[in-house]
C-alpha cells in the first residue's frame, strides 16, 4: 500500500474537521 492513499484520507479528514469547526 502506498502512503498516497493515507495522505489523501488524512487531508480529507482535516478538510471535514475544518468544515465542521466553521459550521459550529
Amino acid at each position: 500500500m502506498s502512503n498516497s492513499l493515507i495522505t489523501i484520507t488524512v487531508k480529507l479528514f482535516a478538510a471535514f474537521g475544518e468544515a465542521y469547526g466553521v459550521s459550529e
